[in-house]
């Protein structure tokens, strides 16, 4: 879902599986263990797997608390203990944006003393000549601007079975783009 309210000590104490028969290669999937996409502030946890199965081509976008924001948010105090696994048998050529706490953010959004303990998977083929890429980490898995990450941590594993010039992973951010900073972050994974 996508939610414009606030959410605030939202819980999910359950799996979540996304699975598309066929999609085309332009799409965007979104999905998290608290809320697919976001527009307000996010108080949430997550203690739940969140499974992206796609039956095509599509763009991924995975968190353990929500999948996506495009707006200018804060997450605050949230915390992601399930798994959270892209995975797919069909061979990819676009992005993928797995993450513990926020799989995308495309505004200067602010993650505030969030902590991810899951396993961070992206178990995903790539096909001949393809040019897909991948973002993994513990906290957010990419930003394209202005993100400020503080006071997060990370324990949770990072596991991927594409090759290294096809990642970008980072115990917090797999990806921190222009003007963004992380302060005061600790990662043991």
């Amino acid at each position: 879902g996508y939610s414009t309210g606030e959410l605030t000590t939202a819980v999910n104490n359950k799996p979540c599986s996304f699975k598309v028969e066929t999609i085309d290669s332009s799409a965007e999937l979104r999905t998290g263990g608290v809320v697919g996409g976001s527009a307000a502030k996010v108080t949430g946890t997550n203690n739940g797997a969140v499974t992206m199965v796609p039956g095509g081509k599509a763009v991924m976008i995975v968190g353990g608390v929500a999948g996506w924001t495009g707006t200018a948010i804060e997450y605050a105090d949230c915390v992601n203990t399930g798994a959270v696994t892209a995975k797919s048998d069909v061979k990819i050529s676009n992005q993928l944006f797995v993450s513990g706490i926020v799989g995308r953010v495309t505004k200067a959004v602010s993650v505030n003393d969030c902590a991810n303990s899951g396993t961070i998977s992206i178990d995903v083929p790539l096909g001949t000549g393809d040019t897909a890429n991948a973002n993994l980490s513990g906290i957010t898995s990419s930003s394209d601007q202005n993100q400020t990450i503080t006071g997060c941590s990370n324990t949770g594993d990072l596991v991927s079975n594409m090759p290294c010039n096809a990642m970008r992973v980072g115990g917090i951010a797999g990806y921190n783009g222009g003007g963004s900073k992380c302060t005061g972050c600790s990662a043991d994974c």
